[in-house]
C-alpha cells in the first residue's frame, strides 16, 4: 500500500504536522520488525513519547503524548519513517515495552464478548466528559508550576510551613475537579512532622508522578485508564458495578481500619479474604462525621458466602458484596507470605499493573517484632526488615501477644511502611484495636 492511501492520513492537517517529525535525529532507538514498527519521539520535556504501531494490518497503534488525535502526528511520523526506510530494515532488537504492547493487542483481538457481555463492559466502564478532563489537565499543569516553584524553597523550610500554606494549592485542585488530590494535600499538611522529612518527600513524588502520568497520557488509550480516573476521584458508580461479572467465594472478615476521607467525612476500609480463590477484597463505607459505620457483614475471623463485584482496575481490590449465607462456624486458614522478599514481589508485580496503588493487603508469615534504637519494624527468618508505620500505636499490645516469638499478621503495606490490622493465630482473629482508632494515612 502506498503512503497516500493509508487511512493515517485522512487527516491532511496532522500529516503536515508528522512531516515535521519524520526524520532520524528527532527518533531513539529507532526500530522495526515483521510484526511492528516503533520508537522514542523528542518531546518538549526530559522524558521521550513512546510511540508504536502494529505492522499486521490492524492499524493498532499506542504513543504516550496527551493528544487526543487518533493516530497522533507521533504515529504518523512513525508510519512515514517505516514506508522510506524501515520496509528494507527488520529483525530490529525489539524492546520489552513494546512486546508488551503487542501482547496486549493479541489478547484484545482474541477475546470474544457476547453482545450481552459487550453492554455491560460499556455500561461500567463509562468514561468521564472531555470537559472534566480537560478542566483536571488545566488544573495540574497550574499546579506542576506551583509544585516547582514550591520544590526550590527547599525541604527544610517546606516542613515549618503552616497548614494554610497547602491552602491555595488544594483550592487549585478543588477548582479542576480533582477532588482526590486535593484531599491528599490537606492530609499532607495535617501530617506534616518536622522531623520526619523523608514522609513529605514521599508525598511530594507520589504529586509529581501522579500529575506526570496525567499530563503525558491519554486515558482513552490506556489499560490502566480507570485507575487515572480513579486517582483524582472519580469513581465508578455503585450501580454501574454491581452490573459487571461477579466473584463467587466465601468470605471471611480479616481486618478493618479507618483512613483520611474528604472534609467532614469518614472512610472504614474492611479487607475480606476469599477462602475458594485465595484472594482479598476491600469494602469501603464512607460516612459523614456524625454517623455510625453499618455493621461488618460478618464477624471478624467469621465469614459469608456470596458475590463479589470488583470496581473497574488493573489490579482490582475494592469490592462490593452481596451476601446470600453467613458462615459462623468457618474456620479459616489464611495463607501468609513465608517473607518479607516475596511479599515485596507481590506488591511490585501488583505496582507495575496498578501505578496508582497505595494501600496494598499482606500476610505476613512468623515475623518477629522489634524496635532498632529508631523505629519499629518486623523482621522475617532471612533478617529482612519492614519498617510499621507512624499510625500505628498498639506497640504494646502487639509485644503482649507476640513477645519474642515469631507472630502473623495481617494489614496494609502502602509502599513504605507497614500498617498492622490483625494479629492471625491458626484460625484465631485478633484485631488490633489502637490501629482502628486512626484516621490519617500517609500516601
Amino acid at each position: 500500500m502506498k503512503p497516500q492511501e493509508h487511512p493515517f492520513f485522512a487527516d491532511e492537517a496532522n500529516l503536515a504536522r508528522a512531516a515535521k517529525l519524520a526524520h532520524a535525529k528527532s527518533w531513539f532507538e529507532l526500530g522495526f520488525n515483521k510484526q511492528a514498527a516503533w520508537g522514542l519521539c523528542t518531546s518538549s520535556g526530559s522524558v521521550p513519547y513512546h510511540v508504536c504501531m502494529s505492522l499486521n494490518g490492524d492499524l493498532k497503534s499506542s504513543c504516550s503524548c496527551p493528544s487526543r488525535i487518533y493516530p497522533c502526528k507521533h504515529v504518523v511520523a512513525l508510519f512515514l519513517l517505516f514506508c522510506a526506510q524501515g520496509m528494507q530494515t527488520v529483525d530490529s532488537p525489539q524492546p520489552i515495552w513494546v512486546g508488551d504492547l503487542l501482547q496486549k493487542w493479541q489478547d484484545s483481538s482474541e477475546k470474544k464478548l457476547s453482545p450481552k457481555e459487550e453492554t455491560l463492559q460499556t455500561t461500567v466502564h463509562s468514561a468521564p466528559s472531555e470537559s472534566r478532563i480537560q478542566n483536571i489537565k488545566s488544573g495540574f499543569l497550574k499546579f506542576k508550576l506551583w509544585l516547582e516553584d514550591t520544590s526550590s524553597i527547599g525541604v527544610a523550610e517546606l516542613l515549618n510551613k503552616p497548614i494554610a500554606f497547602w491552602t491555595e494549592p488544594a483550592m487549585l485542585l478543588n477548582d479542576a475537579q480533582a477532588g482526590a488530590v486535593a484531599n491528599k494535600i490537606k492530609s499532607m499538611a495535617k501530617n506534616i512532622r518536622p522531623d520526619s522529612p523523608k514522609v513529605l518527600i514521599h508525598q511530594l513524588g507520589y504529586l509529581s508522578f501522579l500529575i506526570d502520568f496525567w499530563l503525558n497520557s491519554s486515558p482513552a488509550d490506556l489499560e490502566t485508564a480507570y485507575d487515572l480516573w480513579a486517582s483524582v476521584g472519580i469513581s465508578v458508580k455503585k450501580e454501574q458495578v454491581l452490573q459487571s461479572k461477579s466473584l463467587e467465594d466465601t468470605w471471611c472478615l480479616v481486618g478493618s481500619t479507618l483512613d483520611d476521607a474528604p472534609d467532614s467525612m469518614r472512610l472504614q476500609r474492611s479487607w475480606y479474604y476469599g477462602v475458594k480463590h485465595k484472594r482479598f477484597a476491600a469494602f469501603w463505607d464512607f460516612k459523614h462525621t456524625s454517623l455510625d459505620f453499618e455493621p461488618h457483614l460478618a464477624m471478624l475471623g467469621k465469614g459469608f458466602s456470596g458475590k463479589a463485584y470488583f470496581f473497574p482496575s488493573q489490579y482490582p481490590l475494592r469490592a462490593i458484596f452481596e451476601p446470600s449465607k453467613v458462615s459462623e462456624n468457618l474456620e479459616i486458614k489464611l495463607s501468609g507470605y513465608t517473607s518479607i522478599s516475596s511479599a515485596l514481589a507481590d506488591f511490585k508485580a501488583s505496582f507495575l499493573k496498578q501505578p496508582f496503588l497505595n494501600t496494598f493487603p499482606m500476610c505476613l508469615e512468623a515475623v518477629y517484632f522489634l524496635y532498632t534504637g529508631s523505629e519499629y519494624v518486623l523482621k522475617d527468618h532471612n533478617a529482612h526488615y519492614l519498617p510499621i508505620s507512624d499510625r500505628f500505636n498498639a506497640h504494646f499490645e502487639l509485644w503482649l501477644q507476640g513477645g519474642e516469638q515469631a507472630i502473623k499478621l495481617f494489614g496494609e503495606w502502602n509502599g513504605h511502611t507497614f500498617l498492622p490490622l490483625t494479629l492471625v493465630q491458626d484460625s484465631f482473629f485478633c484485631t488490633l484495636k489502637s490501629a482502628r482508632e486512626l484516621k490519617s494515612m500517609p500516601f
